[in-house]
């Protein structure tokens, strides 16, 4: 549609006497309380008679007044040049946080909750630093279930205790001694053909060894061993010399 020009009657005195154009000096009056819309193509708008706009430039779309309320649609609105303020938890497309264990199991934290991360008892704590949550071991750590040390595992204390009934080693124990040097001492086992059991006495001492492996068991008692204590050199051949002075005192007890 094309743009209309607006036209006035004219008066003489009272009397209508014709119609004419509006000029740019004239200027229609607004009611308050009046309804419809007003669209300005160009020109000046008055308030009480006097210029409160030099310059309107026509809208695309409908004003609308403080007391309207419209819906906004397709809109961009710069939130570094502007505010917007108290706007609901619920008015958000997502007013939460899911949070995700190892094991699948989430939960959802609304948005102005507190989210606490906690930690266990002699295993993990937890602290706040700024804007950094720190995560990390206390300095006494107790593993409540198993633990799988994939690499080498060292123990610099003193004492390492041990309170178990089952210690599963592979090949060989190597005990460095008093000195630190280049010599240690290994214990080791030969590969078992069965399960076998090897108990620790309860007395004091120093365990001997056998020159060479054997599958072969002592059966003496250590009794019967202790009948051994005292022999000063072999056995054996106190038991030849012996038996040869024997024979020596039968011969000559027989010849006269």
């Amino acid at each position: 549609m094309a743009v209309k020009t607006p036209v006035k009657a004219t008066f003489t005195g009272s009397d209508v006497t014709g119609l004419a154009e509006y000029q740019a000096a004239d200027f229609i009056g607004v009611v308050d309380g009046g309804t419809g819309a007003v669209t300005f193509s160009a020109g000046i708008l008055k308030a009480d008679g006097t210029n409160a706009f030099t310059t309107v430039t026509a809208p695309s779309g409908t004003i609308v007044g403080t007391s309207d309320t419209q819906t906004l649609t397709n809109k961009t609105i710069d939130a570094s040049s502007n505010t917007i303020s108290n706007i609901g938890v619920s008015s958000l497309t997502s007013s939460g946080i899911t949070i995700v264990d190892d094991s699948s199991s989430s939960a959802t934290i609304t948005l102005g909750e507190t989210l606490k991360i906690s930690g266990t008892s002699n295993e993990i704590e937890t602290a706040v630093s700024g804007d950094s949550i720190i995560i990390g071991l206390p300095s006494n750590v107790t593993i409540g279930n198993n633990l799988t040390v994939t690499g080498n595992l060292t123990v610099q204390g003193t004492t390492t205790t041990v309170n178990s009934t089952t210690i599963e080693i592979t090949n060989s124990f190597t005990f460095e001694g008093s000195t630190a040097d280049d010599y240690e001492t290994v214990l080791g086992v030969i590969d078992p053909t069965a399960d076998r059991t090897i108990n620790l006495p309860n007395v004091s001492g120093t365990l001997p060894v056998l020159a060479a492996a054997s599958t072969t068991q002592i059966t003496a008692t250590p009794e019967e061993l202790n009948y051994s204590d005292g022999v000063t050199s072999n056995i054996q051949t106190q038991l030849d010399a012996k038996a040869t002075n024997a024979f020596a005192i039968a011969q000559a007890v027989a010849l006269g």
